[in-house]
Formats: C-alpha cells, sequence, structure tokens
C-alpha cells in the first residue's frame, strides 16, 4: 500500500467514524421518528363527594407533579385537560390553601425499554384531586383512599392510570421518551375528566 493509498484509507476511516458518531449523537439527543406505535391503558379511579358537591374541574386548576419523567406527564395532563376547557397552571409546590382546585400527579413507575425499531415501555401515573385546593390532602389522597377524608373534603378524586406501550419502526430515544410519557399525562386526564362527570 503507497503512500496515497494510506491517505485515503485513514480518511474513510475517520469519515465513517465521524458519521457513526453523528448517527449516535442524533439517535440520543435529536428527536425523530418514522413509525407506528400502539398503546393500552388500564386505570382506577374514584371519586367522593359530600351532598352531591360537583367536581369543580373546570376554568383552571393547579398542578403539581414529581417522580421520573414529572415535566413530560405533567405536560400530557395539561394538553389532556385543555382538550376539556380545563386551563391548568404548575405549582412548584404544594399548600394547605391554594385558592383553587389542585391535582398531584406522581409518576410511580417508569420502565421504557428502548431500542432505535422497536421500543416499549410501561408507565404508570398515581394522582389525588381536591376541590378545595388543598394541596395536602390532595397529596394524601394520591397515596391513600379518598374515604378516609371525605368527611372533611366536599369533593375528591384519587387513582392510577398504567399506559403499556409498543413502537415499531425508527425513534430516537427523545421522542419515544416524550411520546410514551406525555401519552400516559393525557390517559390520566382522560380518566379524571371522565370520572368526575354527573352520571
Amino acid at each position: 500500500m503507497n503512500e496515497q493509498q494510506r491517505r485515503l484509507a485513514l480518511g474513510a476511516a475517520v469519515a465513517l467514524a465521524c458519521a457513526v458518531v453523528l448517527v449516535g449523537a442524533a439517535f440520543g439527543y435529536a428527536s425523530f421518528h418514522a413509525g407506528s406505535a400502539q398503546q393500552s391503558a388500564s386505570a382506577a379511579v374514584g371519586t367522593s363527594s359530600v351532598e352531591n358537591a360537583t367536581s369543580g374541574l373546570n376554568g383552571t386548576i393547579y398542578l403539581h407533579a414529581d417522580g421520573p419523567y414529572a415535566d413530560r406527564v405533567a405536560a400530557g395532563v395539561a394538553a389532556g385537560l385543555r382538550a376539556h376547557g380545563v386551563t391548568v397552571e404548575r405549582v412548584a409546590t404544594l399548600e394547605d390553601d391554594h385558592d383553587r382546585p389542585v391535582l398531584d400527579v406522581e409518576t410511580t413507575e417508569a420502565d421504557l425499554r428502548y431500542n432505535p425499531v422497536a421500543p416499549s415501555g410501561r408507565v404508570t401515573v398515581a394522582f389525588g384531586y381536591a376541590k378545595t385546593g388543598n394541596g395536602t390532602v390532595a397529596a394524601a389522597i394520591r397515596r391513600e383512599s379518598p374515604a378516609n377524608l371525605s368527611a372533611r373534603e366536599p369533593y375528591l378524586a384519587s387513582g392510577t392510570v398504567t399506559l403499556e406501550h409498543e413502537a415499531a419502526g425508527v425513534y430516537s430515544w427523545p421522542a419515544y421518551r416524550d411520546a410514551v410519557t406525555r401519552a400516559a399525562g393525557e390517559t390520566l386526564a382522560d380518566r379524571l375528566w371522565s370520572a368526575t362527570r354527573p352520571s
């Protein structure tokens, strides 16, 4: 191999290494996908009201989110409730006396099994909703049944939503992560909305 051939081979190797690095970076940092996805959801939602109180889930509510991917799940909750005419404002902390209803959500499971061509995942989100704006109560019922607190609160809702998601095609990590976590939040919003409508 002469000097010119060595230079060409070295140049080709460097170009190939750069291409591999760029493709890897694209899948890790850029949000793109081309493919299809299937999802299914299961939910357990309970409500408690005193003297036929309504939910107050209209107008504007406060949203507190915690756990893995909290910001992305919260974005899904906000989008899902916005589709029902509810405006959501995020709050960083929960107080005893918010001036409007409060929804506390926590991602309790985020099992995202990523590969570029067939990613799958499972996300579970627990929530508590208090019409009075008592964030302490909303957090408490996220962890336990609202029945224990119903005598003090006119309207409560709580439960969990689990989303199972499978995709096929080409997905970058950010695109898949965002799709699954946002879908979990939107599903929670839809199930909460359905559960709080008068029967």
